[in-house]
């Protein structure tokens, strides 16, 4: 499940609720996830620069470290691979 805004005061409780329920969560978001408590259990993505009219995005999977990282389409299929896989 993908969760908008996870690094905020209602993302980060919604993200707590829907776990304690079993599900798999990726948040999306421009600021870091500081939630040391549920860091590992999630897929964090990163809104990291606009560039070339787009987002360009990296996580903790597919960082590229020289280059502004995936396209927010790229992250859009990699979430929906994410999703797939936790069916």
């Amino acid at each position: 499940m993908l969760i908008t805004g996870g690094a905020g005061f209602l993302g980060i409780n919604l993200i707590r609720f829907l776990l304690a329920r079993g599900h798999a969560i990726t948040s999306l978001d421009l600021a870091e996830f500081e939630y040391p408590d549920v860091r590992g259990q999630i897929r964090v993505v990163l809104l990291r620069e606009w560039h070339d009219g787009r987002w360009w995005v990296w996580d903790r999977v597919h960082q590229r470290p020289n280059g502004p990282g995936r396209t927010l389409e790229e992250a859009d299929r990699a979430v929906e691979e994410l999703n797939a896989e936790t069916e």
